[in-house]
């Protein structure tokens, strides 16, 4: 199978796993408590403003994110 027809396949799944999500907001939990995570990290003080914190705490996991990918992929397996 070609990377191309494995996104296909998977953002099938993904849409067919959401439209059978009854409860989103208890789905997407652990999300929001990463990305508050995130926020307190690159802020622990609570003084930025929150849209530039939250700003911030996004990028953080954009870069935790790709690290653990890279990881996966045989890179360093330090996310940092």
């Amino acid at each position: 199978m070609t990377p191309e027809q494995r996104r296909g396949r998977a953002r099938v799944a993904v849409h067919a796993s959401w439209a059978n999500t009854a409860d989103r907001a208890a789905r997407t939990t652990g999300t929001k408590t990463f990305l508050d995570r995130s926020a307190r990290q690159v802020d622990p003080d609570g003084a930025l403003p929150e849209d530039i914190r939250a700003a911030m705490g996004s990028a953080r996991k954009d870069r935790v994110n790709a690290a653990v990918g890279w990881a996966f992929r045989g890179g360093p397996t330090s996310p940092g």
